[in-house]
């Protein structure tokens, strides 16, 4: 099975500070990780993870000021 985890690019996945739905996106894929389902997160390039990273901006606008 392949699953898409799709976060905001508002803050970084998992968030350094504030962030809810990105923490929520980071909980998800890590689990779906361990559990050895082939997860693909798309979030901002500085995300980190363990599964798979389709990075779609460089950093998140919330903090690019």
């Amino acid at each position: 099975m392949k699953v898409a985890i799709l976060s905001s690019i508002a803050w970084r996945t998992p968030p350094l500070q504030y962030g809810p739905r990105e923490q929520i996106a980071s909980y998800q894929t890590e689990g779906l990780h361990e559990k050895g389902v082939d997860v693909t997160l798309f979030a901002t390039r500085d995300s980190v993870t363990k599964a798979r990273l389709d990075g779609t901006s460089d950093s998140p606008y919330a903090e690019d000021r």
